[in-house]
This record gives structure tokens, C-alpha cells and sequence, in this order.
């Protein structure tokens, strides 16, 4: 059921042209901007092609950014993100920075900026099953203030199945809105 889900979201967002995506991600940057200016710790994704784009978050965000760094059996370490950041392109192709300080526990609490393939209302996420976030929160969870979604909205569906392991979202930033998941 889930590689269905992802095969048929996967179709819808390529229908978007390069030049709506770029269009849609500044409108949902934007959107998520004003709603960081009190975080300290920011954990933001590098985008593949056809994710919602985070440069512009990179370039004007003032907090603590990391971005991670993913090893070949899909578990994360997050690396603070300074002028000198070398990006290389990691194990799965995206790319990551190679140096900076490595986040560590102390440096709390966080709010993780994530992608996604699709979403609901309800806080679910299907990502691209590897379970690169999923793994990492269930170790370091509990210092995590807010995980925030980014997605284009023909990216939602009505349900996500999901499992005890995967970690519910609190909000879902869109081109068109921001949907807060009570919890």
C-alpha cells in the first residue's frame, strides 16, 4: 500500500514544471520563515530536485542550522552549517555538508524541518521508506520541540497508513497554508 501511495505522489509532483516548484518552495519558505525567529536550533534538510526547496532558508536563517549527513545504513548526524560548509553529494545523492560541529544533545531543544513524498492532516508522513528520520527520533526524540513539514499541497492525501515507529508531524507548510496537527 505504501509504494503505491508514493508511486502515485511521486507522479503527481512531477507534474509540477521546475519553475512552479521554485515558485511554490519561496511561498513556503517564506510562510515557515517567521515562524523560526525564536528557535535556536534549526535542523533543515537539503532538497533533491523535486522536494520543496530550503536555499533561501540556508541563506537567511541567523540560528544554529544543521543539515545531515547520511551514512549507507540510513542513520543521521546533523552538522552545523557556517559560511565554509563544503556540500558534497552523500550516499543517496543529495547533498550534505562534509565538515562543521556535530550536534550533540546538549544543544536543545530543536525544531527538524523535514520533507516528505505525502502527508494528511493528521500529522502522518510517508517518506521515501528508509526511515532515515523515523530512526533518528526514536533515539533523540525527546529533544525535539516541533517537527515541521514541508510539502507542496498536491502532496497530501486524505490518509497515510502508519505504524507505533513513526513519528507524527506538527505541522505541514504548504504553498497555500500552514496546517497545525493537533495533537
Amino acid at each position: 500500500m505504501k509504494q503505491q501511495l508514493r508511486q502515485q505522489i511521486r507522479v503527481a509532483r512531477q507534474g509540477l514544471t521546475p519553475q512552479e516548484k521554485a515558485f511554490k518552495s519561496m511561498q513556503i519558505q517564506q510562510r515557515v520563515f517567521p515562524l523560526l525567529k525564536d528557535e535556536s536550533h534549526v535542523f533543515l534538510y537539503q532538497a533533491c530536485p523535486q522536494e520543496v526547496q530550503t536555499t533561501w532558508l540556508f541563506e537567511h536563517l541567523k540560528q544554529h542550522v544543521f543539515a545531515p549527513m547520511t551514512k549507507p545504513d540510513a542513520h543521521m548526524t546533523w552538522l552545523r552549517i557556517h559560511e565554509d560548509t563544503i556540500w558534497e553529494k552523500g550516499c543517496f545523492s543529495i547533498f550534505e555538508p562534509s565538515n562543521g560541529e556535530q550536534w550533540n544533545p546538549s544543544q536543545s531543544p530543536i525544531t527538524i524541518i523535514c520533507p516528505l513524498l505525502a502527508f494528511d492532516r493528521q500529522g502522518h508522513r510517508l517518506g521515501q521508506g528508509m526511515g532515515c528520520y523515523d530512526r533518528w527520533l526514536s533515539r533523540y526524540g525527546m529533544h525535539v520541540k516541533q517537527i515541521i513539514a514541508f510539502a507542496f499541497s498536491c502532496q497530501e492525501l486524505p490518509s497515510i497508513p502508519h505504524e507505533t515507529h513513526d513519528y507524527p508531524i506538527n505541522a505541514i507548510i504548504t504553498e497555500h497554508e500552514k496546517i497545525k496537527v493537533k495533537p
